[in-house]
């Protein structure tokens, strides 16, 4: 959808129209067009919601709709939103790609010395910490919920299960 928006194909408002309601007559176009079930949109302007929205369906062989509580899994999404997040730290010259975590965040531990005093922000992006394979996404089947996710305990034991053996790399991630 982003990607729609900025190439052009949804056409600036014209003067007096209203852009969020010509946004929210796209994106209902778009999911038509593209044969999406559903999304949740959220707009943000100057600090506050403009337009927080479902649209659709969660899935289109039960019925629910999608409202804007709706949660749903991005995958490797991910990776791209915290890269550029991490940029405009990087860009605001409050983190440096190359250099330690560590720095930054002394409280940071690894499974090991050599990963917990040397892995840097580049590393992180590049997945060659060494460990296992969505490691992030298993914290769901410990019990933790999305509330909850971000709190020093579930962090923690996010550590721990990243710790549990895996052995740190400096090789280029190239994909499976």
């Amino acid at each position: 959808m982003l990607a729609l928006l900025v190439s052009g194909k949804l056409a600036p408002a014209a003067r007096g129209d209203d852009p969020i309601a010509e946004l929210d007559a796209f994106i209902s176009r778009a999911l038509k067009e593209y044969e999406v079930p559903g999304a949740a949109v959220a707009v943000v302007e100057n600090g506050k919601a403009a337009l927080v929205k479902g649209y659709g369906v969660r899935n289109v062989t039960k019925p629910g709709a999608v409202d804007e509580n709706t949660i749903f899994q991005l995958a490797s999404v991910t990776k791209t939103l915290t890269a550029a997040a991490a940029a405009t730290v990087v860009d605001d010259g409050k983190l440096d790609w190359d250099k330690p975590i560590f720095n930054y965040l002394p409280e940071f531990v690894g499974y090991d010395p050599y990963m917990t005093r040397w892995m840097t922000e580049r590393d992180l992006l590049a997945q060659r910490t060494g460990w296992p394979a969505f490691t992030g996404d298993q914290l769901d089947s410990f019990g933790y919920d999305r509330g909850n996710i971000a709190t020093p305990p579930v962090l923690q034991a996010a550590l721990q299960l990243a710790r549990s053996g895996a052995v740190f790399e400096s090789r280029i991630f190239c994909g499976r």
